[in-house]
């Protein structure tokens, strides 16, 4: 979530760029975080008033013991109690305040960078960079299930029988990613400065509900209930993340080049963009056999709105604390990789497989 410093320090700025992700009433709702806040700051500063009332009027009640001012002693401690009832009301006060504080920030969604572009959806990203399109295909060119049953590679009627065709609604949950555990090793850690950035890679099978999906977008390889992902997760330095961000850019892009795909890269605009992220590149292919680009990896960068929920901090070099920047990314959600792999390099012999995966296949054709 928003930390109340980004808030109060930059408040046209934050309401811009929530107006940017077109979170509804963006303005109303900070006004709403603000009063929250100086309800709670006001509350706060009553309560160390009458502390401070408490201990003074306390040291005196002593002295009129002493000064046999019994009848002032008895009215100093009437005083004691009443201030003491007067702060347990605002204590709740304040408590509330806080309260009603935080579950309006976790209905707030993360605040872009500026260089994020102005967009409601997925036709106003921006392309970055476009690599590989070198790729001609026969006219024929098959999409991936056909080529599946072809070489009898992927018997997809099969696993629709063992499995269903979709998932039914439980209270059953699974990880969709690796980045939710992951980012979690780190919640209530204070780590040391020498130690950032950490980078975490982390193979998981992943499971996602799609009730209602059907169609060519989701057929074949396209859009699995069940699929294998390797996450990358970062813990940097604010001042250092957006170098980590652009290795994890290019550790993406050198894996797409390797497997010879013809890819792009996307900078997603205020509208496509996740709820936490501040900044985030989509990697896509281009399927030659279906005329359409499928998205295989999204690298984000979140700065410290993970950070602040989990309390994911750093000690830097003068031992002060501070909010770190989380960052991750998909290296490639492997159904859609092999979906293209199939699709971009069939030729009329047979299926080419790219020279970085021979050593692994013991085979550079499949036919």
């Amino acid at each position: 979530m928003l930390t109340i410093k980004q808030i109060t320090d930059n408040t046209e700025g934050v309401i811009h760029g929530l107006e940017k992700k077109h979170f509804k009433d963006a303005k109303a709702t900070i006004e709403q975080v603000l009063a929250f806040n100086d309800k709670r700051r006001n509350t706060q500063n009553q309560l160390d008033k009458n502390l401070a009332e408490v201990n003074s009027i306390s040291k005196s009640i002593g002295l009129l013991m002493k000064e046999g001012k019994k009848e002032e002693a008895e009215t100093a401690k009437a005083r004691v109690a009443e201030i003491k009832e007067i702060s347990k009301t605002l204590q709740a006060e304040m408590d509330q305040a806080q309260e009603d504080m935080t579950n309006l920030l976790y209905t707030i969604p993360n605040v872009p960078y500026d260089e994020v572009p102005e967009g409601f959806g997925a036709e106003d990203n921006v392309v970055e960079k476009m690599g590989g399109m070198e790729t001609e295909l026969p006219k024929d060119a098959l999409p991936h299930w056909e080529l599946a049953k072809k070489y009898d590679l992927i018997d997809f009627d099969l696993g629709v029988k063992i499995t269903g065709a979709g998932c039914e609604v439980d209270d059953l949950y699974l990880i969709p990613t690796a980045e939710v555990p992951v980012t979690n090793i780190y919640r209530d850690v204070i780590l040391d400065e020498k130690q950032l950035p950490i980078k975490n890679c982390a193979y998981t099978q992943c499971f996602r509900r799609e009730a209602g999906s059907y169609g060519k977008d989701v057929r074949g390889l396209n859009r699995l209930h069940e699929f294998s992902k390797v996450e990358l997760v970062r813990i940097d330095k604010p001042e250092h993340s957006k170098q980590s961000h652009q290795e994890m850019l290019n550790h993406v892009e050198g894996l797409l080049q390797k497997l010879e795909l013809p890819y792009r890269i996307l900078r997603l605009c205020g509208g496509d963009m996740s709820f936490t992220a501040a900044l985030c590149f989509d990697f896509e292919v281009y399927s030659e056999a279906q005329k359409r680009w499928l998205e295989v990896s999204s690298v984000s960068n979140f700065d410290t709105y993970q950070a602040n929920r989990l309390k994911c901090r750093y000690r830097n070099a003068d031992k002060k604390t501070e909010l770190c920047h989380t960052l991750n990314g998909s290296a490639l959600a492997l159904p859609r990789i092999v979906a293209a792999l199939l699709e971009n390099n069939q030729t009329p012999e047979g299926i080419r497989i790219p020279k970085a995966l021979v050593p692994y296949c013991g085979f550079d054709m499949i036919d």
